[in-house]
């Protein structure tokens, strides 16, 4: 009892005894009046009044209290229960109730592991056996269920000795969604490692210092350790500059790029394990990643694409020599055509001022001297078309071991003292489909610059034949802009221990008239250019200033092209001149129609014809003939028929009077050789060849064959 109330009930027990035991008449009690008692009392009943308003208001503040902890205890962001020593529920909040789906009331009394799951109750039990057994406060992560929810949360238990008894205070927090988020994260960083091992580009992360120098490597995928050899721990420990070599792995262009807009393209290379050296073009950017500056390289290999580039400039360069020869084709086929028309006339009209002059006349030799330049300039012609790869000529099977044997008896009595020749030539060779003279012109044109190599030095020429298989690889070192197909093929080698030839000089190797010895030389190598064109072949050529030169020249067999052999009935005619006293004419021969688009060639050709004792008629373009043909075609006995004409060509026209004139005897003229203008004319259709500039002697020879032939 309290000392207020303690006094109180002395006052009111004074008060009672004073008013019914005491004597009447009497005015104190124990000193004190009625007057006073009852003055005191009602003061202290104030006093009490006035406590008691007192602890109206302080319950008020509890209850307000009461009132803003359940509020707060209710409304908390995380989950709150109490548990009793049962483990059953005796306070839990709102929060935690909602996320079980339920009410806080249903909860009350209930053990806590109807709210866990199964896969958790073993960890709950630990829990709570260890928040007993030290008294202190400890966290772990249960699986709660509830009404249709289940989620994830972290627990933070502790003991509440505070209450008199053993309860247990729990915090639920709901970790769902971080749960979710972590996922999502490790997902992405799953998703982007896997872009990155997947990906077939090099891909390299390095971190930066403050300049934005690199520092070290910190990441690669698998694209980086696979094409530069290493393993990925390896790489990361990797020096940079032994990963760089010589190479700059973040030129200054780039790094300013990177300083200014985050990203740079360049052009560099990486170092492999073997010291290979491997060209990449690298995209850059520039990013933080946990406060450190970092770079992102991605790096493509480059080598197919430079291979591709090479290529590339290797078809252009290719393409530029195709147009270049194309372009040498026409000019050299055009002079020589024309070239070859005035040569016709000239040695024409020689070989009738020979006939006119008789057997007693003087000046023969003049007249032979001049018709000698007409055959050298008919020797040049050929040569042009020789170096433009259009005379071929008659290609047969030949014996290649045997071309160059003969060749070799030719030239050893030439060699100087300092000179030896040496063959190893290979047993057994298959033949070459080729021309016979061509081969021995190339081969002296070889040997002659290999003893000029040589010169006044000690020095040893050696020609070897093979046979050998060439890929495309090999084949696409030709000098030719043609590259023949892979296969095998027979090899002709002249290789010296010479002086050699500089990078410039074996480029222009082949160049007309380019020659490194005195004025007037140069056709020979462009000569053998057009010959090793002319049979389909390849050519290769290497060579060291000082060491020597070798030459390798590449033919086709004769069973690759035995089919394409179109020289099998072909007349070869004698270039001997026709003698003063070798031709009387006859009363008359037949009748031969003359087609030329030359006036003079043609006007020649009709002197000689008639000197022959044949009646002449004569057409200056293809239509010409025809109509000549359709009016005269029972008489004409032969057509003399120019192969290049405007208007219809030789072929076209002769087509066209074969098909007025079946059986018609047609011989064709062309400053070309005899396969390039046969070429085209069905089998049978053509009785004969004459080239130009063409004889008295060898055209007299060929009229008479053809017209007599019936």
């Amino acid at each position: 009892m309290s000392e207020q109330s303690a006094r109180r009930t002395q006052l009111e027990r004074q008060i009672a005894e004073a008013l019914q035991g005491a004597p009447r008449g009497m005015d104190a009690v124990d000193g004190w009046t009625v007057e006073a008692l009852v003055h005191e009392l009602s003061a202290y009943h104030e006093e009490l009044e006035f406590q008691n308003q007192e602890l109206r208001y302080a319950q008020a503040e509890i209850e307000a209290v009461k009132e803003r902890y359940a509020d707060l205890f209710h409304c908390a962001p995380y989950g709150y229960v109490v548990l009793d020593d049962d483990r059953r529920i005796q306070l839990v909040n709102a929060t935690l109730a909602a996320m079980l789906g339920v009410t806080p009331e249903s909860m009350i009394g209930q053990p806590i592991t109807r709210y866990i799951a199964p896969d958790s109750q073993d960890a709950l039990y630990l829990h709570l056996r260890r928040v007993g057994e030290d008294g202190s406060s400890h966290a772990t992560e249960l699986l709660w269920v509830g009404a249709g929810k289940r989620f994830p949360a972290r627990v933070q238990s502790q003991l509440d000795h505070q209450s008199g008894a053993l309860f247990l205070r729990m915090a639920v927090i709901d970790i769902s969604e971080a749960r979710a988020a972590q996922a999502a994260l490790q997902a992405s960083e799953s998703r982007y490692r896997l872009l990155i091992e997947m990906a077939d580009d090099i891909v390299l992360v390095f971190s930066l210092t403050p300049d934005l120098t690199l520092d070290r490597l910190v990441e690669v995928n698998h694209a980086a350790c696979q094409q530069l050899g290493y393993a990925s721990d390896e790489l990361q420990r990797l020096l940079l500059a032994r990963l760089a070599n010589d190479s700059d792995l973040l030129p200054p262009s780039a790094r300013q790029q990177l300083r200014t807009v985050h990203h740079a393209l360049f052009e560099t290379t990486l170092t492999t394990t073997m010291g290979e050296h491997l060209p990449v073009e690298i995209h850059a950017s520039r990013f933080i990643w946990e406060q450190q500056p970092m770079v992102l390289y991605i790096a493509r290999d480059l080598t197919e694409r430079k291979r591709l580039e090479a290529q590339q400039r290797e078809m252009e360069q290719r393409l530029q020599e195709i147009q270049k020869w194309e372009s040498l084709g026409a000019l050299a086929g055009g002079v020589a055509h024309d070239f070859n028309n005035l040569l016709a006339v000239i040695s024409n009209n020689l070989e009738l001022t020979r006939l006119h002059l008789g057997t007693a006349a003087t000046n023969h030799r003049y007249i032979d001297q001049a018709l000698a330049a007409v055959r050298r300039g008919a020797e040049l012609t050929q040569q042009m078309l020789t170096y433009t790869g259009q005379a071929s000529w008659g290609r047969k099977k030949i014996d290649i071991n045997a071309i160059v044997a003969e060749v070799a008896a030719l030239v050893r009595p030439t060699l100087p003292d300092s000179a030896q020749l040496r063959l190893e030539l290979q047993p057994g060779l298959p033949l070459a489909l080729a021309d016979a003279l061509q081969i021995q012109q190339l081969l002296i044109s070889l040997l002659t610059n290999a003893i000029e190599a040589i010169d006044a030095q000690t020095g040893e020429i050696v020609v070897a034949t093979f046979y050998r298989l060439f890929d495309q690889e090999m084949l696409r070192r030709t000098r030719l802009d043609e590259i023949p197909a892979p296969g095998r093929y027979l090899c002709i080698q002249v290789r010296d221990n010479g002086v050699g030839m500089d990078a410039a000089t074996l480029q222009r190797l082949f160049d007309p008239f380019f020659t490194t010895h005195f004025v007037g030389r140069g056709l020979g190598m462009s000569a053998v250019l057009g010959i090793v064109r002319g049979h389909h072949g390849a050519i290769f050529v290497d060579s060291t200033l000082g060491k020597g030169t070798d030459v390798c020249v590449v033919l086709p067999p004769a069973q690759v092209e035995e089919d394409g052999d179109k020289t099998q009935g072909a007349v070869a005619f004698s270039d001997s001149r026709m003698s003063a006293s070798g031709h009387h004419a006859t009363p008359y021969a037949g009748t031969v129609l003359v087609v030329d688009d030359e006036d003079i060639l043609r006007e020649t050709s009709r002197d000689v014809l008639t000197q022959f004792g044949y009646r002449v008629l004569d057409a200056a373009r293809g239509e010409e003939a025809i109509h000549l043909v359709e009016t005269h075609g029972d008489i004409i006995d032969c057509v003399l028929l120019d192969l290049s004409m405007p208007g219809l060509s030789g072929r076209e026209t002769c087509q066209r009077l074969l098909q007025i004139k079946s059986d018609l005897k047609i011989i064709i003229v062309s400053g070309y050789d005899v396969e390039d203008s046969m070429d085209g004319f069905p089998p049978g259709a053509i009785a004969g060849y004459c080239q130009k500039p063409y004889n008295l002697k060898a055209l007299h020879a060929e009229l008479q064959r053809v017209i007599q032939h019936r």
